[in-house]
């Protein structure tokens, strides 16, 4: 396998979080152990990979909260009067 370089910071916050969610399948098919990266990977990788996901869960609720605001307001508008 040839791994190409690339700048993470070009990658919107979706992109990388899947970026790095197809390299853990990769460790983990692999094993962290043959990889010789088992210290890395358990003390600092899967520490951060759970920190983004947390952090990408938020957004996605906070985006949704806004819209279904907007629809609730949208529908009060409409059908309260």
């Amino acid at each position: 396998m040839k791994i190409k370089r690339n700048s993470s910071n070009q990658l919107r916050n979706n992109e990388h979080f899947q970026c790095h969610t197809e390299v853990k399948i990769l460790i983990g098919e692999y094993d962290p152990v043959v990889l010789k990266i088992e210290g890395f990977y358990n003390g600092k990788y899967l520490p951060f990979y759970v920190r983004e996901d947390d952090a990408i869960l938020q957004i996605r609720k906070s985006l949704h909260i806004e819209s279904r605001t907007k629809a609730d307001r949208e529908w009060v508008k409409h059908f309260v009067k």
